[in-house]
């Protein structure tokens, strides 16, 4: 089973982790087994804080 977060959910998973400093992106991409169907991508980068 598959999960889609929202920005806002991974922010708040992220900090709950313990993590700081966080940046999360959306980007655009073409699924490479649904080629006809772009989907969204997160990436996020933070920093340990404890």
């Amino acid at each position: 089973m598959t999960h889609h977060f929202t920005p806002d959910e991974l922010v708040g998973l992220l900090e709950a982790a313990g993590f700081g400093e966080i940046s999360v992106t959306s980007e655009s991409e073409i699924s490479s087994r649904r080629r006809d169907e772009a989907a969204y991508f997160l990436y996020a980068t933070c920093r340990a804080s404890r």
